[in-house]
């Protein structure tokens, strides 16, 4: 019998962004290009995890998406949805398969609660967002 005291972690990604369960059904599956040097350890996967609520466009390549960047106009970017698969484990960017994940093309978002730098973007940076995707601003 095994009485030593032993320590689990679980990964589970906060949701806090999502503002109604409308949409949360009817998610769009992508692949990431994870290997895009538009990834930053720091913000997208500080611990080794994506986090669920990042911006995210596609690439040029066909059916691949990358982090969406505040700093670039949003007229000009693709269509902005936010990654509700977050929890996928990233080990090494350059070396990892490309990973699948779930969009979010329809509902509510609350501003106030999509993770760094997103929560801070002005309301003209949310232009792109997807035309089905309401946004609460920050209080």
């Amino acid at each position: 019998m095994k009485l030593s005291y032993t320590r689990e972690d679980w990964n589970t990604a906060d949701h806090r962004w999502i503002g109604s369960s409308h949409g949360v059904d009817s998610t769009k599956g992508i692949m990431l290009d994870i290997s895009d040097s538009d990834w930053v350890l720091a913000t997208h996967y500080p611990d080794g995890f994506l986090l669920a609520g990042i911006l995210v466009v596609e690439t040029g390549t066909a059916g691949f998406w990358k982090p969406f960047d505040p700093g670039v106009d949003p007229n000009t970017a693709n269509t902005v949805f936010p990654l509700i698969s977050g929890g996928i484990q990233v080990v090494d960017a350059a070396t990892d398969a490309d990973p699948s994940a779930a969009i979010l093309v329809h509902g509510q978002l609350r501003a106030q609660f999509l993770p760094a730098p997103y929560e801070a973007m002005t309301a003209a940076q949310y232009g792109a967002l997807g035309s089905q995707l309401t946004l609460t601003p920050a209080a």
